[in-house]
């Protein structure tokens, strides 16, 4: 078992490190300093904690422990918590309020700072060409729960047929999955474009922030210029969203609507 003087020193150093992530965006909000020096901010905890971490943004402090609480009223589990989904990152403001091991309820989710753009398809980020040039590596700093395509833009003639294949990371020898580019459905028929598209298929499942980047190959005849991945960062297909606080959701899985009738009642009166 760990020590008590370990856990603590964990749970300091995850304050610390959380306060720091935000540290930058509250520095760029006018009056956000002259706030902090507020004699009831400085006395009182919960009020710093508010200051460093917004009601709702930008980490939503306030807004996910007001949920936790009417939530904790009706999991007897005390070990459970709801799944916590941002709009950028995972801020781990979960750990404010108890810095120790936790199981992730899916049936039950509370989104941060998630607007109707992060719900939709978007452009993630661009892919980078490996130093050696014999891959590209496609790195996972922000959560998403769907990559849908990639798109590729050729130099000079584009072959007739290009493979693209997918690893979890460049010492991966198991492809994830393998396709064939096609050009986008956006174009023009009779268009001459150097642009192909390769779409994944959902049962690729979710893609959690990681170190190891994705490793892409392609065929040697073709020469890539840019590959720029797109996605979904929250999907909510299978979740109904019961109440929304600007910015900040709690929504509940297809089919645990029963189970979380009296929960979501509490929600719509507290809201109320």
């Amino acid at each position: 078992m760990m020590p008590q003087w370990v856990r603590r020193g964990a749970s300091a150093w995850a304050l610390a490190l959380a306060i720091a992530a935000v540290l930058v965006a509250t520095v760029k909000r006018p009056g956000r300093l002259e706030s902090l020096l507020r004699l009831d901010v400085l006395l009182s905890r919960e009020q710093r904690l508010i200051h460093f971490f917004g009601d709702c943004e930008p980490a939503g402090y306030g807004y996910v422990k007001r949920v936790l609480e009417v939530y904790a009223r009706y999991e007897p589990d005390p070990r459970r918590r709801p799944l916590i989904r941002y709009g950028d990152y995972d801020h781990k403001t979960e750990y404010l309020f108890e810095p120790t091991r936790f199981e992730a309820d899916p049936s039950v989710m509370i989104g941060v700072g998630v607007r109707d753009v992060d719900t939709r398809e978007r452009l993630i980020r661009e892919a980078a060409r490996h130093k050696g040039g014999a891959f590209w590596q496609l790195s996972m700093e922000t959560d998403v729960d769907r990559l849908t395509r990639l798109e590729a833009e050729l130099e000079g003639s584009v072959p007739a047929d290009v493979r693209l294949v997918l690893y979890m990371d460049e010492r991966a020898t198991t492809p994830m999955w393998t396709a064939r580019g096609g050009q986008p459905e956006t174009m023009p028929p009779g268009a001459r474009d150097r642009r192909l598209e390769f779409m994944l298929p959902p049962s690729l499942g979710a893609f959690r922030t990681r170190a190891t980047p994705l490793a892409i190959r392609f065929d040697d005849a073709a020469r890539v210029r840019t590959l720029t991945a797109y996605g979904v960062p929250v999907v909510l297909d299978d979740y109904d969203v019961v109440t929304r606080n600007g910015a900040c959701f709690t929504a509940v899985m297809h089919g645990h609507e029963a189970r979380w009738a009296r929960f979501i009642d509490a929600l719509k009166q507290w809201r109320d």
